[in-house]
């Protein structure tokens, strides 16, 4: 009865100004809070043609029609689109009224890949470059603006957006007020509505459909389905006949409701009355289903589908949407609506590839990702949907989505190659400490790749920060060798014409400098700098170097040649690369002479081919030169190794630092803090002797005092040397000195553990692994400490102890203190294998593979069954264990 009493309240108030009622001119945008693209793309043309023609202006036109031509043609723009008519216009620092028009009305449903909040702060972001550049802006401009935050379901207050457009001294019109009239109905507040209502009788003020359709909007998000139903016989009785636009927006309350039935009944009503409404309106049902959690029944909704021209791309926009909502599987049922487009030959063209995109750039969880992508690829909708996942991910520089879904091509088998992480490392180009490049570089061992020098060179070391010697020491970290890490940071400094750094750097590392890669980079360094010294400094090194290619080879290759380089064609590269240069000749003579006082020679080619490139302007003092460079008498003059001159203290090794303690002793200096850095340096390297040896020392000044991390590597050091009795007496010492505070991090754990176990003493080696308190900052695990953790149980598998190795391994794994992997996995089949008990082995294989997935030691249980049994061992064992896991291989 209340509805129906509201129902007739409307009726007398709309009677009360019926004589302004305004049938709208179809399918006006208004209907639905749904951009029509025709409304965009009518206007466009129209004000581009009163474009002025200057420069600016032109550029400015030329990016607007893009999207004009975007829109007619998908229904959609990008936002890089809208951010480069931003651009523009602030370049030009003005823009016509109809221009600013028009990139208003684009942040709205035009943008459907991106979602809502970016798209009102880019709108936000326009208004207030506008304003600054004081760009006339009129009603029309802030009944964009509020279709806008319409169309992106934006919070904003109606009388405060009705006041500060008032206070512009600007007058609202019936189109401002039935769009806060549509903002109250979104929120279902129909009281808001109905005092915007009045206010509009009062002006005499004209109504049309969008009203009638926003406040069925109203109800029903009120909840008052009887009253939204009742606002189509208010319609009639104003003499206004509902247009597939008002059944539309009433369906889509009923959608939101999951009230299958009655859409079904409504749709029928309207093909009983020739109402016809579009795939469109369909699809808006379908959004509305799915993002109010009734996702069941959009398959009844979409077979209603006509599928007419124009239906794929409103899919797609639908789809998009849908995806940014998570509600992916939505989404998919609707991509499998789409018609599929053929080749010549038959063959169905790829169909998804945005669908991938938009799940990726949507951060949608990584399991309905990759459940998605094999559903694509099951399907046969797009057969390499993972790949495509991948590259999107590692292009948009997420790490988070990368990581697994390279894992899971990895367990497909397919190969993952270098260059899949030089997007990840450009992407973490902004860390000032260069944490996040180190990480993928140690990310990439997991999946069995050493960074190349390729990788290094161009895109790990002009992203990272720092000296070159923290640089270098950085990529150790990631194991990049200090001669790979040194060829490309030489090239990158000679390419910031650093020449002098170069030379300081090469002469202080020995690597094998690659003369194609260095070359053009040299040359060019030194035609910036004129710096001889420094050019003659690197060419000597390189000289030098040269013998080490052999040596890199060797690591490589299972066979090698060995050869002798031509260190004399060597060096007459790098000079002939200098004459490529219009300035050779200012410095032909300098060069050579300082060739000739480094003893280094050069071929009667390149002498030949020098003097060709002066030509007349060859001087005696040159020819006489190049004789000597020639003669093949002169001997390449003694080096002496220079270190890097600017290494401080902290970043001595243990030779360096001792000489600098000898010798500030023997001038009566204070060496205490030298000797606690020697301290943690033979802490380093294990050596006890020379801790033991300094320890004394530092107990000799009475002012000496164990600090807790002292404590805590004496411990290690004890532990790592097997002296239990030492260990412990540090450790008891550093748990009654920090007291609450008191924490190990995991590698002195597990080291002082294993010792308790070697001893015969279990039970107390898994009470420290239990008892312990960790440090919890201490969050990276390298392969140092996973090698103990192996060396370790792998000790305990050869002595065939499996009690032991079962309890140690669970408790590992329970304490979380190591990621299980098929290294680790490894000594539970072995420890089976040194006792000769295959059928253990085996069980203990088919666990490995239910627990964790993984397949630890299959290539050796397979060779051994073979020997027991070559033909039904390997048929009925191990094949049957893989099964379990087809994708994942050794």
């Amino acid at each position: 009865m209340a509805s129906i009493l509201r129902s007739s309240k409307f009726v007398r108030y709309i009677a009360g100004f019926a004589r302004n009622i305004v049938v709208n001119t179809p399918r006006e945008f208004d209907g639905n809070f749904v951009n029509s693209a025709q409304c965009f793309c009518g206007s466009s043309p129209r004000n581009l043609a009163t474009q002025t023609s200057v420069l600016t202006d032109q550029n400015l036109e030329t990016s607007l029609k893009r999207i004009d031509q975007d829109v007619r043609k998908s229904g959609r723009i990008s936002r890089r689109d809208i951010e480069d008519v931003l651009e523009e216009i602030r370049i030009a620092r003005s823009a016509t009224s109809s221009q600013s028009l028009l990139v208003i009305r684009c942040c709205g449903n035009l943008v459907p890949e991106e979602l809502p909040e970016t798209r009102t702060k880019l709108v936000q972001e326009i208004w207030n470059t506008l304003n600054k550049l004081n760009v006339p802006m009129d009603i029309s401009h802030y009944n964009a603006l509020l279709r806008v935050y319409l169309e992106n379901e934006h919070k904003f207050s109606p009388t405060e957006f009705l006041s500060e457009v008032e206070s512009k001294g600007i007058e609202p019109n019936r189109v401002t007020y039935q769009r806060l009239i549509a903002r109250y109905c979104q929120d279902g507040d129909i009281e808001g509505a109905t005092k915007i209502l009045e206010y509009m009788r009062e002006k005499e003020m004209s109504v049309n459909e969008n009203v009638f359709n926003a406040l069925i909007v109203g109800h029903s998000n009120a909840g008052d389905m009887e009253s939204a139903q009742g606002i189509l016989n208010v319609m009639t009785q104003a003499g206004l006949e509902p247009s597939a636009d008002t059944y539309t927006t009433l369906l889509c309350g009923y959608a939101a409701r999951g009230d299958i039935d009655k859409i079904m009944n409504i749709t029928d009503e309207c093909e009983a009355k020739e109402i016809f409404l579009l795939d469109k309106d369909y699809l808006d049902i379908v959004y509305s289903l799915a993002t109010h959690g009734h996702t069941q029944h959009v398959p009844a909704v979409l077979n209603k589908v006509k599928k007419a021209v124009g239906y794929p791309q409103d899919a797609i926009n639908v789809i998009l949407r849908l995806i940014n909502k998570g509600q992916e599987d939505a989404a998919f049922m609707v991509l499998k609506s789409l018609p599929r487009i053929t080749r010549e030959d038959g063959t169905n063209l790829p169909s998804g590839m945005f669908f991938i995109k938009q799940m990726v750039k949507a951060n949608r969880p990584i399991e309905k990702i990759i459940q998605l992508c094999e559903q694509l690829e099951k399907e046969e909708l797009y057969e390499r949907a993972l790949l495509l996942a991948v590259e999107n991910s590692l292009q948009v520089g997420n790490d988070k989505l990368a990581y697994p879904l390279l894992e899971k091509l990895k367990e497909k088998g397919l190969e993952i190659r270098q260059h899949y992480f030089w997007p990840l490392i450009v992407s973490k180009a902004n860390d000032p400490a260069g944490k996040g490049i180190i990480q993928v570089l140690q990310k990439m061992q997991d999946f069995n790749l050493t960074p190349s020098g390729e990788t290094v060179r161009e895109y790990v070391i002009p992203n990272l920060k720092g000296k070159s010697s923290e640089l270098i020491a950085k990529l150790r970290e990631a194991n990049v060798s200090v001669g790979s890490s040194a060829c490309s940071l030489v090239i990158h400094l000679l390419q910031k014409n650093e020449i002098d750094e170069a030379a300081a750097l090469a002469n202080s590392v020995r690597a094998y400098y690659q003369p194609e890669l260095v070359k053009r980079a040299f040359t060019n360094a030194f035609y910036k700098t004129n710096d001889i010294k420094s050019y003659m400094s690197l060419l000597r090194t390189f000289y030098e170097a040269a013998d080490r290619k052999n040596v890199i080879q060797s690591q490589d290759d299972e066979e090698v040649v060995s050869s002798t380089i031509d260190k004399t064609a060597l060096i007459g590269t790098f000079i002939l690369d200098l004459t490529t240069n219009r300035r050779f000749l200012e410095v032909a003579e300098p060069i050579l002479e300082a060739l000739v006082n480094e003893g280094l020679s050069i071929s009667n080619t390149t002498a030949e081919k020098i003097e060709e490139k002066l030509g007349e302007k060859m001087t005696e003092n040159i020819s006489k030169l190049l004789g000597k460079l020639t003669s093949g008498e002169l001997t390449p003059t003694p080096i002496n190794k220079k270190k890097l001159s600017y290494v401080p203290s902290h970043q001595m090794n243990i030779a360096q630092l001792e000489r600098l303690v000898q010798n500030l002793s023997s001038k009566g200096q204070d060496v205490k803090g030298l000797k606690r850095q020697l301290l943690t340096l033979y802490y380093r390297a294990k050596d006890l002797n020379k801790t033991e040896q300094i320890l004394e020392e530092l107990k000799q000044s009475s002012d000496f005092v164990f600090t807790n991390g002292m404590y805590a590597q004496l411990l290690d050091l004890y532990a790592y040397h097997d002296n239990l009795e030492k260990a412990m007496e540090y450790y008891e010492l550093l748990k009654k000195d920090d007291g609450d505070k008191f924490t190990l991090d995991d590698g002195k754990i597990v080291r002082l553990a294993c010792l308790f176990i070697k001893k015969g003493r279990i039970d107390e080696g898994i009470k420290i692994l239990e008892t312990t308190p960790r440090d919890e900052k201490n969050e990276e695990r390298n392969f140092t400490y996973s090698a103990l953790v192996w060396r370790f149980l792998n000790s305990l598998a050869e002595e065939g102890k499996v009690e032991e190795l079962n309890k140690v391994f669970d408790a590992l794994t329970k304490h979380d203190f190591i990621q299980v992997n098929n290294v680790l996995l490894g000594p539970l089949i072995k420890v089976h294998l040194t006792r000769g008990d295959l059928d253990q082995a085996l069980e203990k294989f088919e666990w490995c593979v239910k627990q964790y997935k993984s397949t630890p030691w299959k290539n050796e249980l397979a060779c051994r069954y073979r020997k027991i049994s070559p033909n039904s061992a390997i048929a009925s064992h191990v094949p049957v264990n893989c099964n379990l896991l087809p994708a994942r291989i050794g």
